[in-house]
């Protein structure tokens, strides 16, 4: 996987439902583990 030091933004979601957040629990979890970072999570427009 190349180096994404240096950059602000290396990936983002969007518009992503409560629901399959709440489906995909292990994927996701599996995912983020070890990356540092901001997660804002948001419901209904509000964070």
């Amino acid at each position: 996987m190349p180096s994404n030091k240096g950059q602000l933004v290396s990936q983002h979601l969007e518009n992503i439902s409560r629901a399959a957040l709440e489906n995909y629990q292990g994927i996701l979890k599996e995912y983020v583990k070890g990356r540092h970072g901001v997660y804002a999570l948001y419901i209904k427009g509000h964070l």
